[in-house]
This record gives C-alpha cells, structure tokens and sequence, in this order.
C-alpha cells in the first residue's frame, strides 16, 4: 500500500519524546500496544496513564514533561446520558483542551469514527468533536475517505494524516489447521462456514446477516457468531433463534487470545454486516488471519476491500444485496482468496503508521 503523505522510511528519529495516550491502553485493546509499539521507535515514548483522570492538576503537574495528548475514543471522557450533564462536560473538556494547549502540550486525535456507535445527544456530541477537532494540532484517520469525511463534517482542512491500519499478525497464534479448528469447534468438515466474531453490539448488523443466511444457507451449512455478548437483547435473541435453527452457533462469550485462530480458521468467510461503519478493526483482523469478508461498501471497507479478497454490496439495498453477496461468496476461489487476504493484510503496517506519526508530530512541534 502506498501513502502519499510522506515517505515513510524518511521519518525522522525524534529522541525523547513522551506521549500520553486517551483512554489509557487497555491489556486487549491490540491497536493501541502495536500503534505505539511501532511509535516507540521513532522515539515517541507512551507514559502510563492507567489510573488517571484527565483534569488540570494532571495538566499542570506534567507540564513541560508529556508533550503530545493523544485522543483516540474520548467520548468516555466527556459523554453523559443527561443533556444537562453533558452540556457541562461538554464545556468542562474544551476547557481543558485549551488549558492544554496554553501550557504547551500538542494535542493529536486518531478518528477511528465521527460519533461513538452509542450516543447520547448527537448535538451535543458534534459540538465536542467539533472544537476537538479545531483544537487539535493534528489529525489522524485511517482511510482517504476519512480525510474528506473529518474536513466536511467539523470544517477543518489541514494536519489532517492518512495512517494505515496495521495487521494482527504478531499478536494472535496462527499455528493450527482447518481440520484441527473444526474438530475443536465442534464444526463438520464439509460445512460451509460464515463467521461473526467480536462483541455482539446493535450497530453490527447480526439480525440482518441471521435472517439472510437462513434465506440462503444449505442444510449443512453453519453461521458461527463468536464474541462477548455486550447486547443482551440480541444476544437472547441470537440464543433463541439457534434454539430453532441448529445451523446457527452462538458462541457468546469472550475469546482469548490463543483461541481466536479457531474461529477463523474453521471459517471460510468472515461477515462484517455492519449497518454503519468508519473504521474496522475486525476488518484487519479477518485479513490477518486470510479470510475473505462480506462487507457493506461503507468506511474503510469501501477502500480497502477489493474482488480478490471479498465481496462488498449495496448497504442502502431491501437487504437482498446482502443475500446475493453471501450466495456468491460460496463459489469465489477459496485458495485464492485467502492469498489475497492474507496479502492484503500484509501491505498494511504499524510501521508506516509510527512512521508517518512521527513526522506528522514533528512537524507541528516545529510550528
């Protein structure tokens, strides 16, 4: 994959350079860890901020020692349920921005997406990221589209960088078989089987993808939905509905590290069946592990999926796209497909993405 916001391998090394991340890493979130990782090396320390409240004492006490605050999801900062609170949080967080600011901190926003899939007032949440955004030294997004995206909706038009999204491929064990990913699964060997894996969340798309494999399925046939159930209600619908089709197989729980490689290794397809999209870690993560996916031709999808690797159809459709895509995927080359994912997956690094952070960041610490 080409970038054309800098040559990556020219990045200069900037010693000593300390860098504050929100929220805090946590142990499983894999992008932040190989993000800065990958950052570390052009010289960009991440702090330790677990445990800390973002707040002025925290700003005048390092002062002068963290340089850049870097925000990735910080609607956990500031979103609250009552508009009133919200409305004083919403004040409170642009205040800080500027204190920051005037005690000589670079603020940087990584948008993974315009507003939080779950949202309490989409006014008050636009006003936030809006003076975000116009507070921020720079700005990162993952997609080209992202860039026009971020420009139109908060009318900012400049430090404004294209990142790539890395791939999994150090984190996640990738040792076993197909065989042996079935047999511990509990999979037949012939079946044909869609994944859904992550957290069962609304905005997914899973009611839609269920409804459409049972259009579509054979009778051997088997839709695997495997991640937390964040959702109770479509998770005990889930539940219901595989009590009545056994070719559905909820698996609801958290997986660990070790066992992901089961779940798409015993896939043939990975579905993304989102009703809205910006940016897919799950996408990556299917391409790591060389899976071809069904996607909406939305967000980062529409970018980065191509014939090779998937099959991307009509979101605003009656739903019959979804089925059509999910029939035809049945008879792509499998072989081939896989090689062009797991390719695809490969172009995309951490690398780059500390590469051209490195220089995007040393270029306003220079203004």
């Amino acid at each position: 994959m080409q970038n054309t916001d800098c040559p990556h391998k020219k990045a200069k090394y900037i010693p000593s350079v300390y860098i504050a991340s929100f929220p805090t890493p946590a142990d499983d979130t894999y992008y932040f860890w190989l993000y800065y990782e990958a950052l570390e090396k052009q010289g960009y320390h991440l702090v330790d901020t677990r445990g800390v409240r973002l707040g002025e004492t925290w700003l005048e006490e390092n002062a002068g020692k963290i340089s850049i605050i870097h925000f990735h999801w910080p609607a956990y900062i500031y979103s609250k349920e009552a508009p009133w609170e919200f409305f004083k949080s919403f004040l409170s967080f642009c205040k800080l921005l500027l204190k920051a600011r005037s005690l000589g901190y670079q603020i940087a926003w990584t948008v993974h997406n315009i507003f939080p899939h779950e949202r309490h007032n989409i006014l008050l949440e636009y006003l936030t990221r809006f003076c975000l955004a116009h507070l921020a030294d720079v700005i990162f997004v993952h997609f080209e589209g992202a860039r026009h995206t971020v420009s139109r909706r908060f009318l900012t038009f400049k430090n404004i960088h294209k990142i790539p999204h890395g791939n999994f491929r150090t984190v996640f064990p990738n040792n076993c078989t197909r065989a042996e990913a079935r047999e511990r699964l509990g999979l037949q060997p012939e079946s044909f089987v869609y994944l859904i894996f992550g957290p069962v969340r609304p905005y997914k798309g899973i009611e839609e993808a269920v409804a459409a494999f049972r259009e579509i399925a054979a009778p051997e046939d088997i839709l695997l939905v495997a991640g937390n159930p964040s959702d109770r209600h479509i998770s005990e619908w889930l539940s219901t509905t595989a009590d009545l089709d056994p070719r559905i197989v909820p698996r609801l729980r958290f997986v660990l590290k070790e066992d992901v490689q089961y779940y798409f290794q015993a896939s043939d397809v990975v579905l993304l069946p989102y009703k809205k999209i910006f940016t897919s870690g799950n996408l990556f993560l299917a391409l790591t592990f060389g899976r071809p996916v069904v996607c909406p031709n939305i967000g980062i999808m529409s970018e980065v999926v191509d014939t090779e690797v998937g099959i991307k159809y009509d979101l605003r459709s009656d739903g019959s796209s979804l089925i059509e895509a999910m029939r035809e995927i049945k008879w792509r080359d499998h072989k081939k497909c896989c090689e062009a994912a797991l390719k695809k997956a490969e172009s995309f690094t951490w690398e780059e993405a500390a590469a051209i952070s490195a220089m995007a960041f040393g270029q306003f610490r220079r203004s």
